[in-house]
């Protein structure tokens, strides 16, 4: 089984029901692409980025990282 993610953003001061249109291009897409309806969408806009995401769209190395001996 496979299972696609997504993240993308970011932005502010969003109006109620904003997560909607999102929902349905992506189900429009998944259904073009795989020829069924998507048994689920988890979605919202309370997402966060990892440390590892954050420091690629900052540019720079990540903060922290394991030391392996």
């Amino acid at each position: 089984m496979k299972i696609w993610s997504c993240k993308i953003g970011e932005t502010n001061d969003l109006p109620h029901g904003a997560d909607l249109p999102m929902r349905i291009a992506i189900a429009e897409a998944y259904t073009r692409i795989t020829g069924k309806t998507p048994d689920f969408i988890f979605s919202g806009w309370g997402a966060e980025l990892t440390e590892a995401e954050r420091a690629v769209v900052e540019d720079r190395s990540p903060r922290d990282f394991l030391i392996l001996k």
